[in-house]
């Protein structure tokens, strides 16, 4: 599982495959919604199996938004 923390970046790298159509900034509400970043480990993996998640952070720079 990939967890995308921001597509803001202040970059532009040539080899970047997310392009213009994400340069934007996450708004609040999406950011802060635990009950989508809580359930989706439990839906990504079938009940009753014990197996490691293996669990990966992507995104831009955090620090190229003001509000940060």
């Amino acid at each position: 599982m990939t967890l995308v923390l921001t597509h803001e970046c202040n970059l532009a790298c040539s080899y970047c495959y997310t392009g213009e159509k994400f340069r934007r900034e996450m708004d609040w509400e999406t950011a802060s919604a635990r009950s989508t970043c809580s359930s989706t480990p439990r839906r990504a993996v079938p009940p009753r199996v014990e197996a490691p998640i293996d669990l990966g952070f992507f995104g831009g720079e955090p620090l190229s938004s003001a509000s940060t």
